[in-house]
């Protein structure tokens, strides 16, 4: 079983013992959760007691973790250094990858973010406003920018709210709720990215010498609209007027861990993440032109799953 725990302001310590997380509340009760079952751990309480021996068995079981600041936003994530046996090989395929093939990954990539996007507006509003025909349009290393004119439509009809502008900077709630949602994508992909043998920071277009994570913003792209999706579902449903609360997180969480189609298989994130960085590595290594990426996004309802959201 897959978990992601939210540890909030209710949690006052998180201490170890025989492999297990022990937390303990602020009212003094005291659960214990496998170490091995935690896929991503989000600290988000202000002040909670912890240690390097919990930081050190969670990275070794494979978990990514995410720090929050004082308003409750991710600011930083740590994921384990090495998940494969044969992380040397496939590291050095991916940096020898040459840009004709970066390009035509990228290509892919954002064919299917904005088939996503499309999903998503159709599910919402019956009509996916011409993104579908935009997503046949896209190019080599999409040179025309059809990702952006993409963006702009969608955000333009999915929130009927005025001025709205997507801001990953933005303070406010929907602004923030979105950035909250990516930040756990991000670390799920970060995680398939480093169980699958690859270097998280070598990105196919994202390079910036300060973001450690450049590859795992290169393939969460076809994801985002989920969050997208949740989000919306959450302003329509006027849940999001008290900011980003714990009923929130769990709304967003769950959402991401719905159920995708891909390769006509239901799968979880967790499953659908990793047939996407290990088709990436067959694509490095000669044996694949294309990535696996999903075909349907979980948009509106959501499968029965094996993943436990806990938001302590």
């Amino acid at each position: 079983m897959n978990r992601i725990i939210d540890f909030t302001d209710k949690t006052k310590s998180v201490s170890i013992k025989n492999r297990q997380l022990i937390i303990e509340e602020a009212d003094g009760k005291t659960h214990s959760i496998p170490a091995e079952e935690i896929a991503a751990a989000i600290f988000s309480g202000y002040c909670i007691n912890t240690s390097k021996s919990v930081l050190e068995l969670l990275s070794e079981c494979g978990a990514t973790i995410v720090v929050c600041d004082k308003s409750k936003m991710p600011v930083g994530m740590m994921a384990p250094i090495s998940g494969h046996h044969l992380q040397s090989r496939f590291v050095k395929e991916q940096a020898e990858a040459s840009l004709p093939t970066q390009k035509r990954l990228w290509k892919q990539i954002i064919c299917a973010k904005i088939r996503g996007q499309a999903q998503n507006l159709q599910a919402i509003y019956h009509d996916d406003y011409a993104l579908g025909k935009m997503a046949a349009l896209v190019k080599s290393g999409d040179e025309t920018n059809i990702e952006g004119r993409a963006a702009r439509r969608h955000w333009s009809k999915l929130f009927s709210v005025p001025k709205f502008t997507r801001d990953c900077d933005g303070e406010d709630v929907i602004n923030s709720s979105l950035n909250y949602g990516y930040a756990i994508l991000r670390s799920l992909v970060a995680r398939a990215i480093v169980s699958s043998g690859l270097n998280p920071s070598l990105g196919l277009f994202h390079h910036n010498k300060y973001n450690a994570f450049c590859l795992a913003d290169d393939l969460m792209e076809p994801y985002r609209p989920v969050v997208d999706n949740a989000v919306w579902r959450l302003w329509d449903s006027g849940q999001l007027t008290e900011g980003i609360t714990t009923g929130v997180k769990r709304s967003l969480i769950e959402s991401i861990c719905g159920r995708y189609i891909i390769s006509d298989r239901q799968e979880t994130i967790f499953e659908t993440a990793t047939r996407t960085t290990v088709s990436l590595v067959a694509v490095f290594c000669g044996q694949r032109k294309e990535l696996c990426l999903p075909e349907r996004l979980p948009l509106v309802d959501r499968e029965p799953q094996e993943t436990k959201t806990d938001v302590r």
